[in-house]
């Protein structure tokens, strides 16, 4: 298919268009709910550290193994968002973070607690951020800098959000059905938003090596910005 030319009007589904600036609000919306996996741990530790009876320093690992389990997640799930569009990886990234956190809800140890953080968690989330962030950059020409800032802001918002709405669930609830409550949450809200994301077009073969190439030293920086702030 061909890059849909960029022109003044403002129909559905055109770059610059109401219909792209939903889509970012749709895009803050699911980098905030995804971005419950990098924020949950710290709010319940010393809860953690009381049921489990570990040192903080073992909780801590449950958070540590997350971080590997993004970086791995994220170019996979970036290589799916280049072939199928952005719907499959967030779908995907939903239900391994859903499933993740009802799981890690019922683990009887730490190294379960740990394990699940790593692989489905971790994975999950990466699918919130990065290919989300990309694929808003395809839907804004004029204020493309504009919409990936805001877009961006989403998994800080989730630090901003969660531990208000975490906090008192554990205290009342328990951490553990606060883990189930926010999987089915994460699943029962996550999914609706990929409607507004769903459509979309794709840019020839030719229109994305061009894009790679001039992108290369942004990409490059950008890459080394990431793992010196995070």
């Amino acid at each position: 298919m061909r890059m849909m030319r960029l022109t003044g009007r403002r129909a559905v589904g055109e770059v610059d268009s109401v219909y792209a600036w939903l889509r970012l609000l749709a895009g803050v919306l699911t980098s905030t709910i995804g971005g419950v996996g990098m924020w949950s741990i710290a709010v319940v530790l010393p809860t953690l550290q009381a049921d489990f009876g570990v040192t903080r320093a073992d909780v801590s690992l449950a958070y540590t193994a997350v971080m590997p389990g993004a970086v791995v997640g994220g170019p996979v799930m970036g290589w799916l968002s280049d072939r199928f569009g952005i719907t499959v990886p967030v779908a995907i990234g939903t239900a391994m973070l859903a499933l993740g956190l009802a799981l890690a809800g019922q683990a009887a140890t730490m190294w379960q607690f740990t394990l699940v953080h790593g692989l489905l968690i971790g994975g999950g989330s990466s699918a919130s951020f990065g290919p989300v962030i990309a694929d808003i950059s395809l839907w804004f020409a004029k204020r493309r800098g504009v919409a990936v800032a805001i877009c961006s802001s989403g998994s800080y918002l989730a630090g901003t959000v969660w531990p208000l709405v975490i906090q008192p669930l554990a205290e009342w609830v328990g951490w553990r059905h606060t883990y189930f409550g926010i999987a089915v949450f994460c699943l029962c809200s996550m999914l609706p938003l990929l409607l507004a994301c769903g459509g979309g077009f794709r840019a020839s073969l030719a229109g994305i090596r061009r894009t790679w190439a001039r992108a290369a030293p942004a990409r490059s920086l950008m890459a080394a910005t990431g793992c010196n702030c995070c």
